[in-house]
Order: C-alpha cells, then sequence, then structure tokens
C-alpha cells in the first residue's frame, strides 16, 4: 500500500524460496496486520493468508463496528475473533493432510481515538517510536522471551541466544491461544512498526530507531528497514508496516 504516512512492504529475504509472509492495510478503518507462517509444503502461506482472510471476515462482519461502538471491550473482541481464526486454522490443517502443523504468528494493530489497540500471538511484534524511545508493546511468545522476563537472560544474551526463533505459541498449532493485548495512547509524531521477526531479529532495536527517525516519508522508511535486515544476511522473509501519526 503506499501512502505519505503508511507504508507496508514484504520481501523474500536472501535465502529462503518463497515468502510465508503476508500483510494487511486498511487505512480507512485503521487496521493493520502482519501474519509469519510455518510449516512445510507451502503452508506457511497458507496459514498466513488464511489467518489474514478469516481476521478480515470477523471485522467486516460484527467485530469493528462492535470496536468502534464499544472500545473499552476491545480486548474481548479482539480475542475473540482471534480465537475463532485459530480454531478455522486448525480445522483447514485437520481436513487436509498437505496443511498438517502448519501454523503463522499474528500481530496486529487498531488505530481508534488516537489510541492504539495491539494484539499477537507470537513473535511477530509491534513498536511504538517516539522520539529518542523505541518501546515494544507486549512480550514475544518464546523461550527466551519468558526468560528474560524471569531473570535468566538479559536482553542482550536471548538476542544471540540459539533459541531465540523458538516460539512458545502460535495460531493453528493448539486449540487454547493466550493473546498478548495492550493498549496505548499515542502522541503526535509517534511512528507505529509492525513487523516479522525477519527484521527485529537482524536490525537492533536502536539501529530500526535510526531508521524511523530519519525524516523520511513511511514508504523509504519501510524500504530502508528491509534493505538493512537483508544487508544483515536477510535468512528470513522480512515484513513491516510503518504508520506514521501525523
Amino acid at each position: 500500500m503506499k501512502n505519505t504516512k503508511i507504508f507496508g512492504v514484504t520481501d523474500i529475504g536472501k535465502i529462503r524460496e518463497n515468502n510465508e509472509d503476508v500483510f494487511y492495510t486498511d487505512s480507512v478503518n485503521d487496521v493493520y496486520i502482519i501474519a509469519d507462517g510455518m510449516g512445510g509444503h507451502n503452508a506457511g502461506e497458507v496459514a498466513s493468508a488464511k489467518s489474514i482472510e478469516f481476521i478480515k471476515e470477523s471485522l467486516n462482519g460484527f467485530a469493528l463496528k462492535e470496536i468502534k461502538d464499544n472500545p473499552e471491550e476491545t480486548e474481548k473482541i479482539l480475542n475473540r475473533v482471534l480465537s475463532e481464526t485459530n480454531l478455522r486454522i486448525l480445522a483447514l490443517a485437520d481436513n487436509n493432510p498437505d496443511y498438517k502443523g502448519m501454523g503463522c504468528t499474528i500481530v496486529m494493530a487498531i488505530i481508534l481515538n488516537n489510541n492504539i489497540y495491539k494484539i499477537h500471538v507470537g513473535d511477530s511484534r509491534c513498536y511504538i517510536c517516539r522520539n529518542d524511545d523505541i518501546i515494544q508493546l507486549g512480550d514475544d511468545h518464546s523461550y527466551v522471551a519468558a526468560a528474560v522476563k524471569m531473570g535468566y537472560l538479559t536482553k542482550e544474551e536471548a538476542r544471540k541466544s540459539p533459541d531465540k526463533n523458538k516460539i512458545t505459541m502460535a495460531m493453528g498449532t493448539a486449540k487454547g491461544i493466550e493473546p498478548d493485548y495492550r493498549k496505548c495512547e499515542l502522541q503526535y509524531n509517534d511512528t507505529i512498526l509492525l513487523c516479522s521477526d525477519g527484521l527485529w531479529d537482524m536490525i537492533s532495536d536502536n539501529d530500526i530507531l535510526k531508521i524511523i527517525n530519519s525524516g523520511k516519508s513511511a514508504e523509504d522508511i519501510s524500504n530502508d528497514l528491509i534493505s538493512e535486515a537483508n544487508n544483515a544476511g536477510g535468512p528470513d522473509n522480512i515484513s513491516v508496516i510503518v504508520y506514521k501519526n501525523v
């Protein structure tokens, strides 16, 4: 999508043979989603694409109107949307042997009345970049994130851990999921970044912030982030959505 203040892009990276990331932007309703797939036989692509398709169906049905009419209930509504989507992905895999074991991470943000409502499952992330601060909204569903939270690892040790990409929760892998939900009030000039692990795993938070604060358009920032991740090796698919609150 092309916009002066909103831009989304996905890139295959330098190693993978196909792109299992899918992103979605709806600038009319301010809904933004990134899904990062996993599974063989292209099933990761299916999990990502179908998850976003199912979420869109739920939002366009009743959920989006419910959120706009009653934003204090947003957490319950978004949890319901993701839970229903998760069960539909499981059913899809159960009915097709090629899709067995497929799943994906999801990060979704809805911006309403100068607030961001974020929900995620897995290790795709949402950041708010505000002046010289970069704030990750929520914690990854991963072994190393849990270890950091319990004080067993520092953030830097977690970043270098061989287990850093082992997630503890994903869409389509279990009947019960516990999404991480956060609400945050936005300030003028905040930049929101949604991304898959193909970005944050290759670029430090400080380097992400430098690119965000470059003063460039959302499109140029997005492309610069992709380029930096590829310059760092690009071992995974890379997806970003940049939203400038201006």
